[in-house]
């Protein structure tokens, strides 16, 4: 019984601190239309109920979001969408 308890305190442990880490990033993004700055946008996932829900929406590939879950802080990014160019810089 005593491995079964420790186990699942284990795994809560774990999804309680991925929670918290996604829920600290933040993103400066610029977006470009067509050569246009379209202004920066600053992006908290303090908000999303899951990670990069702003990215989902916005139409982002699986692996664009898979580079973007692994960005650093202050690492910067460019992802080229259909007529867009997002610069994006996690600054948390």
């Amino acid at each position: 019984m005593m491995k079964a308890s420790h186990s699942f305190f284990s795994k809560m442990k774990q999804t309680l601190l991925e929670s918290i880490e996604y829920k600290n990033r933040i993103w400066v993004i610029n977006i470009n239309k067509n050569g246009v700055s379209d202004g920066s946008n600053v992006i908290s996932e303090d908000s999303f109920s899951s990670p990069l829900s702003w990215m989902v929406k916005s139409g982002y590939s699986p692996s664009m979001l898979k580079i973007v879950d692994e960005m650093k802080c202050s690492e910067t990014t460019t992802i080229l969408l259909e007529s867009e160019t997002h610069h994006l810089m996690r600054v948390k």
